[in-house]
Formats: C-alpha cells, sequence, structure tokens
C-alpha cells in the first residue's frame, strides 16, 4: 500500500493568497499520468506536469520551486518511472 511522501519545501513557494510550505505525493503515478510525455525522454516540463498531477498543485507552481525543492520532487517523479519508488 502507498504510503502519502511529503517534501517539505526549503523554500517556501507563494502562489496567490497561499504560502506552499510542502507537497504531498497522495498517490501512486498511473498510466494516465503520463498524458503527452514521452516516457524515452522525459523533459522538465514533463516533470513539471507530472508532478502537479501528482501534488494537486498548478504547474506554475511547482515550476516555481527552489531548485534543491524541484530535485527532491524530480527525484520523486522518477522514482515512479523506473520503479524505484
Amino acid at each position: 500500500m502507498f504510503q502519502p511522501l511529503k517534501i517539505e519545501l526549503q523554500t517556501p513557494v507563494t502562489h496567490g493568497a497561499d504560502e506552499v510550505r510542502e507537497l504531498t505525493f497522495a498517490r501512486r503515478m498511473t498510466a494516465g499520468d503520463l498524458r503527452g510525455v514521452n516516457v524515452a525522454r522525459v523533459l522538465h516540463d514533463d516533470i513539471f506536469e507530472v508532478a502537479s498531477r501528482l501534488t494537486g498543485q498548478p504547474p506554475s507552481v511547482i515550476r516555481s520551486l527552489d531548485i534543491a525543492d524541484y530535485m527532491a520532487v524530480a527525484g520523486v517523479v522518477t522514482g515512479f518511472l523506473d520503479g524505484s519508488r
């Protein structure tokens, strides 16, 4: 059974009136989450979109992450893709 995975952001992101301090991956990735993604060559834009789908945050929040926070999020997404998560 999948346990939700929370990433506490080192650098919170402001989105509208809200401050995003953590991202929660509440479920495992499904095939539908890969809509429009070339899994043979995953680009950053693909990670933005998939992370958005899995966390419920808009892609603009993911794009606004500090690089250290983004690398943690990208590690989760790529972990789903390679089966390590």
